[in-house]
């Protein structure tokens, strides 16, 4: 347990009181089955403490926008910049729904 609250580094920048580091602490021993430490279970949380939470979604629906149009005048304008983007990483090419 020790090793595992070094570990955490619970005030590495010293952030808070000694009494609140304490209270960390014995937090962390008084529920140290809560708390998984295998590097496998990282971020989750021993279910017998928590109960699991569900998030309800719908399904998604596509949906599609008409293209803003651009005077033929401005075309070549308009790719110029459109190819600069791409260039400098900013835009990238793609085949997605959107």
């Amino acid at each position: 347990m020790k090793e595992c609250f070094k570990a955490l580094k619970i005030n590495k920048s010293k952030f808070l009181l000694p009494k609140e580091e304490k209270l960390t602490a014995w937090v962390l021993k008084m529920h140290k089955y809560a708390f998984l430490w295998a590097k496998s279970e990282i971020g989750q949380f021993q279910a017998d403490y928590f109960d699991l939470v569900i998030f309800l979604t719908v399904k998604h629906v596509l949906w599609q926008e008409w293209n803003i149009p651009v005077l033929p005048a401005l075309m070549e304008d308009v790719i110029k910049v459109l190819c600069t983007k791409v260039a400098a990483g900013t835009f990238k090419h793609s085949q997605s729904a959107y």
